[in-house]
């Protein structure tokens, strides 16, 4: 792993250790990938709730414990770091932007491009 990608996981994990409300939004990059394991793996592992993109379908099972999906805007809103594991903030994930979601909330992300790779806001 070079530097940029150690920093960048290095900052992920770290505004995802001192949240408070963490969300994990999965998106259709971790289904093309077929990283069902890898995601189930990772959500159970932080107990960090998630919520799905539409083509993030049967990434993790609807009725999971961790899902969200039930109540949507309510996570959205208060989740104080998200996570998005193969997703865009997009118009389906509301561009990120209030009042969707709480105007002091971080992302952090786990593209591949570096140039797009950042702690954000």
């Amino acid at each position: 792993m070079d530097s940029f990608c150690h920093s960048i996981c290095l900052a992920s994990a770290s505004a995802l250790e001192k949240a408070k409300r963490p969300l994990v939004l999965v998106g259709k990059g971790m289904a093309w990938s077929r990283a069902e394991d890898e995601v189930r793996a990772f959500i159970e592992r932080t107990q960090i709730p998630f919520l799905r993109s539409p083509m993030g379908k049967g990434v993790m099972p609807d009725d999971h414990p961790l899902s969200v999906a039930a109540a949507r805007v309510l996570a959205l809103q208060n989740a104080d770091v998200v996570f998005p594991m193969g997703a865009r903030f997009n118009w389906i994930f509301h561009f990120g932007q209030a009042p969707r979601y709480a105007k002091d909330m971080k992302s952090s992300s786990s593209t591949s491009r570096p140039r797009r790779s950042a702690t954000t806001r």
